[in-house]
């Protein structure tokens, strides 16, 4: 039989497991979104990935991005597979947006990146605001584009740039190109659009661990 000494040191580790895995969700909340949707009426997927994460970067709040295209999604891939723009939107409400924030770009390089805040419009386009252009070629383009969006400004979420265009339902949107699909041997690049989120598991995981142990042990002290 536990002593009540055993008893509280394992109340009290359970509490910060369940304590740590709520500030990791405050700190590091990711969401996910699929690039499920396109405009050339191809079948299956989805055919890529869009993760924002609520985190720092030096120090400062930030908004991780990572757009990730799925070779795998598709019959087949060339050798310069990958993104050539992505495209997404904002809601901050920043009348200077550009001056208060930093755009950090971590992987690949050779990406050029505009914006425009004009709402009536969409932006630089009918799907968003800011715009990453690839601008070079070759096999760099299959990496996944990561980039942070950070600021001392204001605090900044992910939430304000999981927005939709104002002129379509779409959040983010990617062009795809040097992939290959059997019913269309000239289709070889398309446009690929977002639909509805999806829970990031690494964190719904650390949570549920947390709240599990907890009701555990609340259990086993009720019957003891």
């Amino acid at each position: 039989m536990e002593s009540w000494q055993q008893k509280e040191m394992t109340m009290k580790a359970m509490k910060s497991l369940v304590l740590a895995a709520v500030l990791l969700f405050a700190t590091s909340h990711a969401d996910a979104y699929y690039l499920n949707l396109n405009n050339e009426g191809l079948t299956g997927g989805p055919w890529g990935e869009v993760t924002l994460t609520d985190t720092t970067y030096t120090g400062l709040d930030a908004v991780f991005f990572k757009v990730d295209p799925f070779a795998a999604a598709f019959d087949g891939v060339s050798g310069n597979f990958g993104l050539q723009t992505f495209l997404f939107n904002e809601s901050t409400g920043r009348a200077n947006l550009l001056g208060d924030i930093q755009v950090v770009q971590t992987n690949p390089s050779g990406w050029d990146m505009t914006y425009s805040a004009s709402s009536e419009l969409g932006g630089t386009g009918p799907y968003g605001k800011f715009e990453f252009q690839y601008k070079g070629t070759g096999g760099t383009r299959a990496d996944p584009l990561e980039f942070y969006l950070t600021t001392s400004a204001f605090d900044i979420q992910a939430s304000q740039f999981a927005v939709t265009s104002p002129n379509t339902n779409f959040m983010f949107e990617a062009h795809i190109a040097g992939f290959i699909v059997d019913e269309d041997e000239d289709l070889t690049s398309a446009q690929f659009a977002t639909g509805n989120p999806v829970p990031e598991p690494g964190t719904i995981m650390l949570l549920g661990a947390g709240f599990l142990g907890l009701a555990v042990y609340s259990k086993r002290r009720r019957n003891v």
